[in-house]
Formats: C-alpha cells, structure tokens, sequence
C-alpha cells in the first residue's frame, strides 16, 4: 500500500482531511502498510480504530475550549438604572407576547402560556426534544403530550445504545426508540446525552456519527443549555426566540422562557462577558461590553475599571518591560522563548546593552535582571488573566 492509497483508506475510513494525523500514522506504520500483507493492514487499522476517538474529543475539545471559558459579569445597579432596566423588561414583554413569533408558537406547539414549573419539564422532556413537530400555518396543532411520558432505562441494539420513549399523541399511546446525540467525557455512566439532557458550560463534547446530522443546544436562564434533535418542539423553539432576539434584542434564553411563559426578560443595561483561551505557552482574552446608548459615561467608565482590576495580573509591565520581552522573542528559539530551555541569558543581556550604547536608563549591569525583566513581561504579556 503507497502513502497515497493510505490517504484514502484512512479518509474513507474516518472522515478525517487532517493531513498531520495522516502523515503521524504512516510514519509511524509505514513498514506495515508497505510489507502488502492484507491481514496485517488490517491489523493496523484496528491499533488506529482505538486511537481515533481520543483524536476526536481532542478536536472537540480545541472547537469548545474558547467557549468554555466565558465568564458573565453583572454591573453595579443604580436606582436610576434599576428603574429604567425593569421599564424596559416590562415593556418588551408585554409587546413581544403579542407578536405573531409568540402567539403562534403558543397556538400550534403549546396550547397555551405554561407555568414556570411546566416549562422547566418541557425544557427538560424528551418528548419536546426528540418527536418531530410542525409549525406551518397550514398544519393543524398535534396533540402531543409534551408533559406526560415514560422513558425507560438505557438499553442496547445492533446500532447501538437508545432509550425507549412513551407518550400520547392524539390519544394514542406510541413508543420511539431514542439515540443519544452526545458523548460528554468525564460522566461516568451518564456519557452519553439523550433528547432532553443537558451540558453545563465547562463539559466539552463530541457529537455521534450518525446521530449529529441536526443536534441542537438550546441555551437555557439556569446556564447549561439542553441537547435536541432538529425540527423537534425545542428546535422550533430556538428558531422562533432567535427572531424575537433579533426584533427585541433579547438574550436567546430569555426569548425562549417569554415565549414559553410570558415572564418578563431579565432587566439589564450593561453587562461584559469575558472570554478567554488558555494553553502552557499562552493566555489570551477579548473583554466585550455591551451597553444601553442612554448609560452614563462615567457608569461605564467605572465598570470597566472594576472589571479590569479584578481580572488582570499585576505584573509591572512598564516600556523596558515589553521591549525587553520582545526582544528575547527576535533571538531565541520557540523552546527557550517558552522556558522550556534556559536561553544564554548572559549572552542575550550582552547583545541588548550593545544595542543601547547611549542609554543607561534601558542598560542592564547584571544579566539576572535582564532574565527577571523577561520573565515579569512574559507573564504580564502571555498570561495577563488572573481569573
């Protein structure tokens, strides 16, 4: 078998164009693959089978690790603002559950507003998240019971795990089998996700082959957000609160719970979100504010300055600092600029004073301050967050 024959096998096989995982197992197989012995390929790809999904999570794991890391902060409120913030909230309310976005949503999937406590089981049901549902105008409103289900212990056929789902549906009692949609690493028993279940924000997850043509994550007021197959009642759900996120500005948990309940979004007028990515070599963040255009200057200036102070590292990044560390950057090596090898300290102190002849405030009299100087604009720089 030539590289180019394994290239296609392996991509036939999983469904993988990364062309560094590819050279990595004919590198590290090649003499097999070459030998042309049917059977021991076959062996081979049997070692790979194993090792595929740990890839796989590990590719999850680098889509999610920036969203994972999403810190929400809360300003301090004012009586003015309090005031103005809950105006608002009461006044989208009242004119978002008379949109057709709403009303229509309520007629055809709902029957009615619920309860605070039923749309916390219809959020939850796997009934609501798995039965595919309709909408159209032209579509009269099934008579499924959204609320009222029996869902048995998990089992397992020739395609896999399911669960056995019961409910009635225009009063006739039926029974699905339902597939997990994710895999969640770290659950123990409860890896897998069905219809219905919920990731917290820090899980990261793999979809499944097969069952992740149309998976959906509805985020939820709680924070976690529930998993759902498309076009059940909580796609249509999500479709219908994006519109009115994009009418009304709202957050898409807060359109879901309106349209489900009627209860007024949270009141707000700046908030900040925080969103971080983390590695051994590096820290980053981009801190996004988002504000009401009537917000004080001073409010937000204030705001800003809180945030700031509580998440940044006091690390005395002044001028020299950041040239200093720059300039180490330009003459060493990806290991030595990491740590991960003591770069020729001394040498590089004596090539930064040769720079800076005429400048004593920039010169180093010992190559132990330059290596310190370094190492304080290294962790101001590449690790700035303390949270």
């Amino acid at each position: 078998m030539s590289k180019q024959e394994f290239e296609q096998e392996f991509r036939s096989r999983y469904k993988i164009e990364d062309p560094t995982l590819v050279d990595a197992f004919w590198e590290r197989h090649r003499v097999e693959y070459e030998f042309g012995d049917p059977k021991l390929q076959e062996e081979v790809f049997g070692e790979i089978d194993a090792k595929i999904p740990i890839y796989d999570l590990g590719r999850a794991r680098e889509r999610t690790e920036w969203e994972r890391k999403q810190i929400t902060m809360q300003p301090p409120w004012g009586a003015y603002e309090t005031a103005r913030a809950k105006a608002v909230s009461e006044y989208v309310a009242k004119v978002a559950s008379a949109d057709i976005v709403t009303t229509r949503y309520r007629e055809r999937v709902l029957g009615r507003a619920l309860t605070a406590q039923e749309a916390k089981r219809f959020l939850s049901s796997p009934v609501a998240a798995g039965v595919r549902t309709g909408i159209g105008l032209r579509l009269k409103r099934r008579r499924i019971s959204f609320l009222e289900y029996e869902i048995e212990e998990p089992a397992e056929d020739d395609n896999g795990p399911y669960r056995v789902l019961r409910y009635s549906y225009a009063g006739r009692d039926l029974g699905i089998r339902l597939r997990p949609l994710l895999r969640v690493p770290g659950r123990g028993a409860s890896l897998m996700v069905y219809p219905g279940g919920t990731i917290s924000p820090d899980e990261w997850w793999q979809v499944i082959p097969d069952q992740n043509a149309n998976v959906l994550l509805l985020p939820m007021r709680s924070g976690d957000s529930v998993v759902a197959k498309g076009n059940s009642a909580l796609d249509l759900l999500a479709k219908q609160a994006n519109k009115l996120v994009r009418r009304y500005l709202l957050e898409p948990e807060d359109a879901a719970w309106l349209i489900l309940t009627g209860e007024n979004p949270r009141p707000k007028y700046m908030s900040a979100r925080l969103s971080s990515v983390s590695t051994d070599d590096l820290s980053r963040a981009v801190l996004t504010l988002t504000v009401e255009p009537w917000v004080s200057l001073n409010k937000v200036t204030s705001y800003y300055r809180d945030i700031q102070q509580s998440i940044l590292q006091d690390a005395g990044s002044k001028d020299r600092t950041v040239e200093v560390f720059r300039f180490v950057i330009a003459h060493t090596e990806e290991e030595e600029t990491t740590l991960e090898k003591t770069p020729q300290w001394k040498h590089l102190c004596d090539l930064w004073n040769a720079e800076h002849p005429e400048d004593p405030g920039k010169r180093f009299s010992d190559y132990r301050d330059f290596r310190r100087s370094y190492i304080r604009g290294r962790d101001a720089i590449a690790f700035p967050i303390s949270v």
